[in-house]
């Protein structure tokens, strides 16, 4: 593991939690906002408000952001935002927003194999760099 490749992880990582945090941030400051994007056949078919659902995506996304700015589950938080992006993209179609998301998408993406191994943590980085230490004592 090279410097460049963890520095790369964790500004990509920390790019989409603060991304997906200002997202949720704005969800549940100004829901009334955001109830225009949700697709027609969940509001025929909810039995909350929409303010709710806006609300329920925003706590959501809030969470997810938080796991990924701890590294924590960054994996299976990266595929549940691809698919939860993958939604919306399909629901929102071919315009500024639904490109927007398609660019976060990818990275959500990129961060799937990269961090299967969760190999790229701070707390690995500072053991990788006490080791390279106690390496060059040695010799």
């Amino acid at each position: 593991m090279n410097k460049e490749n963890v520095l790369s992880y964790n500004i990509l990582r920390i790019g989409l939690a603060v991304t997906i945090l200002w997202f949720g941030i704005s969800q549940l400051m100004n829901p009334m906002y955001w109830t225009g994007y949700l697709p027609e056949f969940l509001i025929s078919q909810s039995f909350i408000s929409l303010n709710t659902l806006v609300y329920l995506n925003g706590v959501f996304e809030i969470i997810l952001s938080f796991l990924l700015f701890m590294n924590k589950y960054v994996k299976i938080t990266s595929i549940i935002m691809s698919i939860h992006l993958f939604f919306i993209i399909i629901t929102l179609g071919f315009n500024e927003i639904g490109v927007r998301d398609f660019g976060i998408l990818v990275g959500f993406v990129a961060l799937v194999p990269i961090s299967s191994n969760n190999e790229f943590s701070f707390r690995k980085i500072k053991k990788y760099n006490r080791n390279k230490r106690v390496n060059k004592i040695k010799f």
